[in-house]
């Protein structure tokens, strides 16, 4: 009797556990748990195809500057690391033939001021004689200045044609040796040669031509320079080299070098102080054959008048001569930092540069672009940059300049572009490196989604996973634009979507 009472309860308890679990089964069917997806909303933003590249600051100005002549430096008044204004005077040369100038233009005016005590006192023989003297003494000094002159400023026109020019293959591709280019250009037209080499029956297996400020043929020489026309200049090129069919450029003068900007400024210098020579030689000429005329000449009312304005004229001179002792130094051509110092007091100053001023607020940043990315470049395209020494800072600017010559580094071709920065914070520095974006193209304010939550079916249509409920359902849409930065601009979703990653 016992036994049957406690299976009684066995079997209700079993009945108890067996009502229990059908109720958890269609529990768990009508309210399945939410499932566990890695979603992301649609929103609106941008979407970008950038450029992306490693840049560096160059500073825009560097003066490295010369003496316009040669001479003893008499002094030097700043070291390497100073802080320079524009119009501070940072080294001084000698100048004994201006000292002779001033000498004499001192005995004109001394004679000047004797020729107005003559007038005051009547014409005499002596003061007809030194009138005379002087006329003679002024147009020997005209003559000199301007044989002296013409000289300086051919010397400078030479150094400015024929320094540091260098043959540039017209192929970027071109793997032989540049020629070497020596000489002196004595030619006075500005220009190109053209030089396209060809094999030949020559000692060297090579000829070539040229075209351009002159035409005709030469032969390539590997063993000494070989001439280039009439001008002074001559060739050599290397030995083992390949060089047929290949085209050279020469441009006179070379203004990609890095010392034409300074031959050039001293060439316009020379010039400006030629001109002022042979005019203060001009005037104290003229006003040599005022007095000559004005101490012959019979005595008249306005003859003192005329002595008084000679005597000034002489005064004149001797200030125009000051002034010109003052530009025989070296000068700060803008706010910057001295970078280099390369002459001492006592030394002779030669013609190369001596002093190096860098600009301390005017930078560019530079960057190579390989030659699979250029064709997508242009100018005034937008960029962000982040450097290196302020990496919490993003400045921006625009692409300025595009070179339309590559570069071989490491057998991969890159051209060198230029970007003005919109601004220049205090910490910028030359040679500070950045990570450079540049915008190809900018989608702003567009309904967005990561790339990665988008299938592509395998005839190209575009879909995405939203919720429905517990489950998953496929919506498709339609690209509008692809950027490299991870998003696709779309349409077929609204922002605030939620989608679900596949």
């Amino acid at each position: 009797m016992r036994f049957l009472r406690s299976s009684s309860w066995y079997i209700i308890l079993l009945a108890l556990l067996c009502i229990g679990a059908a109720f958890y089964l269609l529990y768990k069917i009508l309210f399945p748990a939410a499932p566990v997806w890695i979603t992301a909303t649609v929103d609106r933003g941008t979407v970008s195809e950038l450029v992306s590249v490693s840049g560096f600051v160059e500073a825009k100005q560097l003066a490295e500057m010369s003496f316009p002549a040669t001479g003893i430096v008499t002094a030097v008044l700043v070291e390497e690391g100073a802080v320079v204004t524009q119009g501070e005077v940072l080294a001084t040369l000698a100048a004994s033939t201006l000292v002779a100038e001033r000498n004499e233009a001192e005995a004109a005016l001394v004679a000047a001021e004797a020729a107005y005590s003559e007038v005051v006192a009547g014409p005499r023989d002596e003061a007809v004689t030194l009138a005379n003297t002087t006329l003679q003494s002024a147009e020997a000094n005209l003559a000199r200045v301007n044989i002296e002159e013409t000289r300086k400023v051919n010397n400078a026109r030479a150094a400015l044609l024929s320094t540091s020019l260098t043959a540039v293959a017209t192929d970027p591709e071109e793997n032989s040796t540049a020629p070497t280019v020596s000489g002196t250009y004595i030619c006075p037209e500005e220009g190109t040669y053209e030089v396209e080499v060809y094999r030949s029956s020559t000692e060297s297996g090579y000829s070539f031509t040229y075209t351009g400020l002159e035409s005709g043929t030469g032969i390539v020489s590997t063993d000494q320079p070989a001439a280039l026309g009439t001008c002074g200049l001559y060739l050599e090129f290397t030995a083992g080299d390949t060089y047929s069919n290949s085209t050279w450029v020469i441009s006179i003068p070379n203004t990609r070098s890095s010392s034409y900007t300074t031959l050039l400024n001293t060439y316009n210098l020379t010039k400006t102080q030629a001109d002022n020579a042979i005019e203060a030689a001009e005037n104290n000429l003229a006003v040599a054959k005022d007095q000559n005329t004005l101490t012959t000449a019979p005595a008249r009312g306005e003859a003192r008048t005329q002595a008084e304005a000679a005597v000034s004229q002489a005064r004149a001179r001797i200030a125009a001569i000051d002034a010109r002792l003052a530009d025989r130094s070296i000068v700060a051509p803008f706010d910057g930092v001295v970078t280099e110092v390369d002459i001492a007091t006592g030394e002779t100053a030669p013609t190369t540069p001596v002093v190096t001023v860098l600009a301390s607020d005017a930078f560019t940043l530079k960057a190579r672009i390989p030659e699979i990315d250029i064709t997508k470049l242009a100018l005034g395209q937008k960029m962000n940059a982040v450097f290196d020494a302020r990496s919490s800072e993003t400045l921006t600017g625009e692409v300025t300049y595009i070179s339309p010559i590559a570069k071989q580094i490491d057998g991969v071709a890159y051209f060198e572009i230029t970007i003005e920065l919109d601004t220049l914070p205090s910490w910028l520095r030359a040679g500070l490196n950045a990570d450079i974006d540049i915008i190809i193209e900018e989608r702003q304010d567009v309904v967005r989604i990561p790339k990665r939550f988008v299938t592509t079916a395998a005839d190209g249509t575009k879909s995405v996973l939203v919720p429905a409920g517990h489950r998953v359902a496929t919506t498709t849409i339609e690209v509008l634009f692809t950027g490299n930065d991870s998003y696709y601009e779309i349409k077929g979703v609204d922002a605030g979507t939620t989608v679900i990653a596949p």
